[in-house]
């Protein structure tokens, strides 16, 4: 009779728990596991369980975020069974990140926007390094270190970045640190550093975004000038609003403004966010650097490559895209790079000077345009 007690009691104790799981816990605490077996290349089809009761939260399209920061989108059907399948764009994910027979995704629901992050296991059971490097080609930890400031005996070519408007290509000089897991194995090293190195060419979202070329100021803000791409561009007003909005700047802080494309936040292409000319000459100087960015209102930072060519000044790489993805940041958002200055003595003078302390930092704030009008972010 006790152990028939003991199990009526677990079944109601479970029955709670399921109802406390889906009914009560965030969403962001959600995930579910699938084998790639059969044919898996084609479509994927989400497990009845969880499909039934994320019902309404689970939308037409889902967004796939892979270990590197890359995000695909996804349409969504209903099979004839009643199933919700992954199929349209499911394919480009599984070839972009390397995904083979035998492989394990574990899928957490990040509770926004039918958004999922992916994890995603090798037979064995290890996490494959692979999909860490989609689109980076090996550098997307390398572009992040310290190191990556300066050149040097141990300083290697990243593969080249086009610019959109004369379709030159520009080679970076990154810094590997020595016996490290960063290096890249020799029979690698041929094709990575060649400059003949084919990069994917910027589409017209990207020209317009390196096509940053005279800045305008409005205020304490820097704007980039009009791009191709209408939709990008800010209105007169739209500066006046902006300029207008409360946000936390520190007396005394240049700050740059830039819209964020959908190349930005979307491409694994080596694309830039542009900085205005006017801004990077006076603050950044005509020199490739690591920059740090950070959100005062979430914590953490991000280090960031800066490229200053000819006719391309602006962030790009593994550390923008993390940035990027991390804060979730969507087309049409306006962020505002808050660049930190401190006083420092003049040489040979009493007089201070306004200049930015060991590498440059940037607090990054976040506008987005909710029902007609501008509001920050937090």
């Amino acid at each position: 009779m006790g152990m028939l007690k003991i199990g009526k009691n677990c079944s109601v104790c479970k029955e709670w728990q399921e109802h406390c799981y889906w009914s009560h816990m965030a969403d962001h605490s959600k995930h579910f596991l699938k084998h790639m077996v059969g044919d898996f290349t084609e479509s994927m089809t989400v497990p009845a369980r969880f499909a039934n009761n994320f019902n309404g939260h689970i939308s037409e399209e889902v967004n796939l975020r892979s270990p590197s920061g890359e995000t695909w989108s996804i349409g969504v059907a209903n099979s004839d069974a009643g199933e919700l399948v992954l199929q349209p764009g499911w394919k480009e994910f599984v070839d972009g990140n390397g995904i083979e027979e035998g492989d394990c995704l574990l899928f957490r629901y990040s509770g926004v926007s039918s958004s999922f992050d992916v994890l995603i296991f090798d037979p064995s059971g290890c996490e494959k390094a692979s999909p860490h490097f989609v689109g980076s080609h090996g550098f997307g930890r390398a572009e992040n270190s310290a190191g990556a400031e300066q050149g040097g005996r141990n300083g290697r070519r990243t593969p080249p970045i086009v610019d959109g408007d004369n379709g030159h290509r520009h080679h970076l000089e990154m810094t590997l640190h020595r016996n490290s897991c960063r290096s890249i194995p020799r029979a690698c090293k041929r094709s990575l550093f060649s400059d003949e190195t084919e990069a994917k060419e910027n589409d017209g979202e990207d020209e317009d975004v390196v096509a940053a070329a005279e800045g305008g100021r409005y205020g304490e803000y820097y704007f980039s000038r009009h791009g191709r791409v209408a939709e990008y561009n800010l209105r007169e007003e739209d500066r006046e609003e902006i300029s207008r909005v409360p946000v936390p700047v520190q007396p005394g802080n240049p700050v740059f403004v830039q819209v964020i494309h959908s190349s930005h936040v979307r491409s694994s292409k080596y694309c830039i966010v542009g900085v205005s000319p006017e801004f990077a000459g006076k603050y950044l100087g005509a020199v490739e650097r690591e920059v740090v960015l950070e959100r005062a209102s979430r914590g953490g930072e991000w280090h960031v490559p800066f490229v200053h060519r000819q006719n391309t000044r602006g962030f790009y790489g593994a550390g923008w895209r993390q940035f990027a993805g991390d804060n979730r940041l969507v087309a049409h958002d306006v962020c505002l790079f808050e660049l930190t200055m401190v006083d420092a003595a003049a040489s040979g003078g009493g007089n201070r000077r306004r200049r930015w302390s060991r590498r440059p930092t940037m607090t990054v704030h976040v506008l987005r345009r909710v029902r007609g009008r501008f509001v920050l972010l937090r």
